[in-house]
């Protein structure tokens, strides 16, 4: 039996009480030659532009997103999305400019979006997974990287029974297949990856934010409350290590779907024989199929596959905050003294040396670690993870966040914790 979402009949409706009428400036406005008529503007939240119920001659229903800015939408993005054509895609089926700011035409759904609602794990499985899946898929093969996966923007069709993907606003063009950096507009940090806070978008990000979104659907709640009241620095780190958290009454096959998509270590991306890795589309499909799959970074075998060459051949000398000199014969002094000393650390990672002494030591993964710290502009996030990852390889499992140590987990949320609450004003 075919599966379908359960939709309240009640919010199949147009409920004029959800929307605005007092646009004096935009209420009956004809766009792209009278072709489209607005109507009303609806209740939604949305940052970066307005949406407006229209009809078209013919009295059919649509959306219109008319953008607050006028250069909102790079024009190459709109051609590209216009053209494409998949069953999990909400079809841009018109765009232009009003007044020189850009707007486009999208498909009106009764049921409207995911957000607010939750789910059982067999319509999660059955319904949303494939569907969002085969979506991502569809977009990455077509160059789309769209960054802002989350429950609003995951619409319900009209019959229920299938999920479309819409609100390509701040998605992005990828130039070369790779990674790109772009600006983080319009991002939503409760569902974002952690690379996305030092500004780097690849297509795993999309799945991250696919974990997190199946999560919230089935709890009602994202995993990380904090999100609300950590600045999104302090967000950024705390994503970067803190594990999901999982009820004991969670569907195990689930949870073991949201901790492959929200693997946070990238190092081995691109290597698809290797289980540890974010998990992409290929993997949901074997999850689908009810295939045997191991949770990345617990398979023996290939845990880390980290270079455990602790003891450098030649010492780095490093001169601390306070102007103290100190030679580093080996990895797990040098991560200290890197996370206790923020401000030299981070200069000596922005200018290259770091990188350039792991080559000489013919560490060349490490090198790129650093590098990879060096493309991110040396952020306190992209610093963070460096030293948690140079941790890694040490053995130890210690956290370096703003010159302080930290044992454990616990410890690192409490003062994240604390130094926020001190910010707030009584």
């Amino acid at each position: 039996m075919e599966t379908k979402l359960n939709s309240n009949p009640n919010k199949t409706k147009l409920n004029i009480a959800n929307f605005t009428s007092n646009l004096p400036n935009f209420e009956g406005l004809s766009l792209l030659d009278g072709k489209y008529t607005i109507q009303l503007k609806m209740n939604v939240k949305s940052g970066e532009a307005d949406l407006y119920i229209c009809t078209d001659k013919k009295g059919n229903r649509h959306v219109a997103k008319i953008y607050r800015r006028k250069d909102a939408v790079k024009p190459e993005l709109v051609e590209t999305l216009s053209k494409l054509k998949s069953p999990y895609i909400a079809e841009i089926q018109d765009y232009g400019t009003e007044h020189e700011y850009p707007f486009v035409i999208l498909p009106y759904f009764v049921n409207g979006s995911l957000a607010g609602k939750t789910y059982s794990s067999d319509e999660i499985r059955d319904v949303i997974v494939p569907c969002v899946s085969n979506g991502l898929r569809y977009l990455h093969e077509n160059g789309i990287i769209h960054k802002d996966i989350k429950p609003s923007n995951l619409m319900i069709a009209d019959d229920g029974g299938k999920i479309l993907i819409i609100d390509f606003g701040i998605s992005s063009v990828k130039s070369d297949g790779q990674s790109v950096i772009l600006t983080k507009t319009g991002m939503s940090p409760e569902y974002s990856a952690p690379e996305t806070f030092n500004n780097v978008y690849l297509t795993e990000s999309d799945f991250y934010s696919l974990g997190i979104t199946l999560y919230e659907l089935f709890t009602g709640h994202t995993p990380f409350a904090l999100a609300g009241t950590l600045s999104e620095e302090q967000m950024a780190a705390y994503a970067s290590v803190q594990n999901i958290p999982f009820s004991e009454n969670f569907p195990e096959r689930l949870k073991l779907l949201i901790q492959g998509l929200t693997y946070k270590d990238l190092s081995n991306r691109g290597k698809q024989n290797n289980p540890n890795r974010r998990w992409n589309w290929q993997d949901i499909e074997k999850w689908l199929n009810g295939e045997e799959m191991t949770v990345p970074g617990e398979l023996s075998g290939f845990e880390n596959q980290a270079d455990q060459r602790t003891v450098f051949t030649i010492p780095f000398d490093f001169i601390t905050d306070r102007n103290e000199r100190v030679r580093l014969s080996n990895l797990a002094d040098f991560t200290y003294a890197f996370g206790t000393n923020w401000v030299r650390g981070r200069k000596l990672i922005g200018r290259g040396f770091v990188s350039a002494f792991f080559k000489k030591q013919d560490l060349f993964d490490l090198a790129d670690l650093s590098m990879d710290c060096e493309e991110a502009n040396v952020t306190g996030p992209a610093y963070f993870r460096l030293l948690t990852l140079l941790e890694k390889y040490t053995g130890r499992a210690n956290f370096y966040w703003q010159n302080k140590a930290f044992g454990n987990l616990t410890e690192l949320s409490s003062e994240l914790l604390n130094s926020c609450y001190s910010t707030i004003p009584n």
